[in-house]
């Protein structure tokens, strides 16, 4: 027989790397961080007049909001006007205690 070096089988194994000596990071130039630009808005969206909800349930004005929910895109329209995003508030009566769910419209 012949004397031939074996085949070696599966993943080759991995070369070592020599370990490269860096300068300490106090000697490095800062790099110039990045600018961002910010626009201004000099517009501003209209909304539904806000007018005082009532309670559902004593009929009292005196609602303390609890939550806000992130907004919704909806198309709704009140008294001949379209609006695209309902938000919906979580509130609390301050007479009766009851919670109640109040929508507002708003264009976004």
């Amino acid at each position: 027989m012949t004397e031939a070096p074996k085949k070696r089988r599966g993943r080759p194994a991995k070369k070592k790397k020599e370990e490269v000596q860096e300068a300490p990071a106090f000697l490095d130039e800062p790099k110039p961080k990045k600018e961002i630009k910010q626009t201004k808005r000099d517009y501003k969206r209209p909304s539904i007049e806000a007018l005082k909800t009532p309670c559902i349930h004593c009929g009292k004005t005196d609602l303390i909001t609890i939550k806000t929910d992130d907004p919704i895109k909806v198309c709704h329209r009140v008294n001949g006007k379209t609006f695209n995003t309902l938000i919906r508030r979580l509130a609390k009566c301050k007479s009766c205690n009851k919670h109640n769910s109040i929508n507002g419209y708003e264009i976004r």
